[in-house]
């Protein structure tokens, strides 16, 4: 008998439907979700291309502004006066000091070149920046002239140079407005590429391909006016038709928002497009669409994945279980390559550090030295020489090898224009056998020397290199800070201004945003979200504390009044009484002692007590807090003491208690750290001096001086 084949088992059909309805479910889904991810997302572009936008349109219209106010602040009486004496004798008087000041202003951050040029356009005096000023420059001179006003140019370039500048171009007239005619103008160039291109191509977030553009229109065209970011050599170079529908034609047709167009490249982009005020230009904030639609294209592969997977994992549960043991695998693979890829690159870093600890010490170990014959021409005048010897240090210092043998000329060519007077020195050692020292910039190495030269024998010299270039620098460092401390009152104007106006409004608007987020998504996001909006939230809030504890810090010094005799007794009790409610809250008892009449400004240092007498309240202990507040005569000063109760500080933080934002507890103590470097600022702008004495546990007393000045009674 003939067995019977078995049959094939059933197409499942009600499977492959279950699978089909499963892959439309999932399919549709995600394509809702895709769809209004893109929406969510090209609406949050917007939002970050328009902020984007307003904020580089506010930095270029403050740039402008102040640029107009340089202008104003350079001119002052006395250089006019210098001015005028210089236009009625060329030759005369004030020529070196005029120059020296243009040559100043030519090492500003943003100016590459200054002139002076009189009423009829004659080019007077230059900081050697060999410009020519073209027809353009000759119309802003007469427009700054016949107006008398100071006048900012566009962007423009002259024959001489291709580099797109800016000029500003100042009326010198020894009234301002008044019947006296000009002696002429001051004539300064501005380099966009040192301060205003690099703040139009800054991006606030990483970005590949986000761009800002700024742009003018000329003629029937759109002149792109910077570098551009995808596209070399453009500013001032490429212009496109007004009729293509770039972000930047549109911009200076008139639109203004957010659209999704082409730009100069053939690319979509999401652009928001902006007036530049006070200006004929216009601002383009641009980003790539491919850029924007990334993160949700990535999440739409990751649903894809998933909805293959979850297919996949119904019909073959073998092989997801072989796929996610190979994944478990690689994955272990990959960890465990990235972290001996981590430790080779440590440890490659860590001999990168020994070798050049290494190198540091070798090339500081002993001061350069070189013994050298001197060369003279047919006058007796030195004029190179020759080494003889040189050690390996004086080769390493220098960057030179194998110098023996050879002049210095050959080596350095221009030495000998450089620097004349050093072979001047070495000849006159090696003439007449005196040692001479002197310090020196040596241009080839940008480098300073301390150079001490001495003679053995008649035409030579030996010479011995220390590098001192730290030192001097630190010296010019120190020139520059007191230079800086005479302008100090206008910079601490001008932060307490940027302080309360243009740091602490957006910090508001940053803050009342935060807070909406929270109020909104709150509880409707995971649990991590509502933590990290809470870290932000009070973030924003502490930051707006410190600025404001910065604003109050910058103005001890620009703000205060002058010094009066005041009654310190009266001074704490006003500080008292400001302090009721919070002493009311603790219920502090704050005992005095009889306290002096002294020379002070008495709002700052009614702040002082006031600071003293929060700090004792803040960090008291269990049970009443308790101060104490008196002030002893001691030779040319008062010193008053503030004692508390409260938990003390350990003597390690002595060195840090004063500086500024420095906080040695954590958030169960509110403050931003600033109210002792405030304490301490009003202490040394009195001439005194601040201190304490605690010990954890037991209490601290914050000691300060008030000095006596001459004719005072203690």
């Amino acid at each position: 008998m003939v067995r019977s084949e078995q049959r094939a088992p059933a197409f499942p059909y009600r499977l492959v439907l279950i699978f089909f309805l499963l892959t439309a479910g999932v399919g549709i889904a995600g394509y809702l979700y895709y769809a209004s991810q893109k929406e969510h997302l090209i609406s949050q572009m917007g939002g970050e291309l328009s902020a984007i936008a307003d904020l580089k349109t506010s930095q270029i219209t403050t740039w402008r502004r102040e640029r107009i106010l340089d202008g104003s602040l350079l001119v002052s009486p006395p250089l006019l006066s210098h001015v005028r004496e210089f236009v009625e004798k060329p030759g005369g008087p004030h020529r070196e000091e005029l120059l020296a000041w243009l040559k100043m202003l030519k090492k500003q951050p943003s100016y590459y070149g200054a002139s002076l040029v009189d009423t009829k356009g004659t080019l007077l005096l230059s900081s050697e920046i060999g410009e020519a000023f073209g027809a353009a420059g000759e119309k802003l001179v007469a427009e700054a002239l016949e107006e008398k006003k100071i006048v900012l140019s566009d962007f423009h370039s002259t024959p001489a140079t291709e580099e797109a500048h800016i000029d500003l171009v100042v009326p010198l007239s020894l009234t301002d407005g008044g019947p006296d005619a000009p002696l002429g103008v001051l004539f300064i160039r501005i380099d966009p590429n040192r301060f205003l291109y690099p703040l139009i191509q800054s991006w606030p977030t990483p970005s590949g391909t986000a761009e800002t553009l700024l742009v003018r229109r000329e003629g029937d065209k759109v002149l792109f006016l910077n570098e551009l970011r995808h596209r070399k050599d453009t500013a001032m170079k490429l212009a496109l038709p007004l009729t293509e529908h770039l972000p930047a034609a549109m911009a200076v047709r008139g639109r203004k928002g957010v659209v999704e167009e082409i730009d100069y490249r053939g690319v979509p982009v999401l652009a928001a497009i902006r007036a530049v005020p006070e200006s004929p230009w216009f601002l383009v904030a641009k980003i790539d669409r491919e850029e924007v639609y990334a993160p949700i294209r990535r999440r739409a592969r990751l649903v894809a994945i998933i909805a293959l997977s979850l297919i996949a994992a119904s019909g073959a549960g073998a092989g997801f279980w072989w796929k996610r043991q190979s994944e478990e695998y690689y994955r272990a693979q990959c960890e465990t390559e990235l972290l001996r890829r981590a430790e080779r690159e440590k440890a490659q870093e860590s001999l990168r550090e020994s070798e050049e600890r290494y190198r540091s010490l070798f090339a500081n170990l002993l001061d350069a030295f070189c013994y050298c014959k001197m060369m003279f021409d047919d006058e007796g005048r030195p004029v190179d020489y020759l080494y003889l010897e040189a050690n390996s240090a004086f080769e390493t210092m220098n960057g030179f090898t194998d110098v023996v043998g050879k002049r210095v000329t050959d080596i350095i060519p221009g030495v000998r224009e450089a620097h004349p007077e050093m072979i001047e020195t070495f000849g006159r050692v090696a003439m007449t056998g005196r040692p001479e020292k002197f310090e020196i910039h040596f241009t080839p190495t940008h480098r300073w020397f301390d150079v001490s030269a001495y003679s053995t024998k008649k035409g030579y010299v030996a010479i011995i290199f220390d590098n001192i270039t730290e030192r001097k620098q630190a010296e010019e460092k120190l020139k520059r800070y007191a230079a800086e401390l005479k302008r100090s009152n206008e910079e601490l104007q001008q932060f307490a201004y940027i302080a309360s106006h243009d740091l602490q409004e957006p910090l508001r608007m940053i803050s009342s945003y935060l807070q909406l987020i929270e109020k909104r998504y709150k509880d409707k996001l995971d649990k991590d979200a509502d933590e990290f909006i809470a870290f932000a939230v009070d973030g924003a809030s502490r930051l707006q504390q410190m600025i404001i504890g910065l604003l109050a810090y910058s103005r001890v010094g620009t703000k205060g009044k002058p010094f009066e005799e005041v009654n310190s007794a009266e001074v704490l009790g006003t500080a008292i009484m400001n302090m009721k409610i919070a002493i009311e809250e603790s219920g502090a008892l704050v005992t005095t002692d009889r306290l002096p009449v002294v020379r002070a400004d008495e709002v700052q240092l009614v702040q002082l007590f006031q600071n003293l007498l929060s700090n004792s309240i803040k960090f008291s202990m269990e049970g009443q807090p308790r101060i104490h507040i008196s002030a002893e005569h001691n030779d040319a000063e008062w010193v008053f003491s503030v004692r508390d109760n409260g938990i003390g500080i350990s003597p390690e933080y002595k060195d840090r208690i004063f500086n500024i934002f420095q906080r040695l507890h954590g958030r169960e103590y509110p403050g931003v750290g600033i109210g002792l470097s405030l304490c301490r600022k009003i202490v040394e702008r009195h001439g005194g001096r601040i201190w304490f004495e605690s010990e954890a546990g037991k209490g601290t007393t914050f000691y300060f001086t008030i000095p006596i000045k001459e004719g005072e009674k203690a």
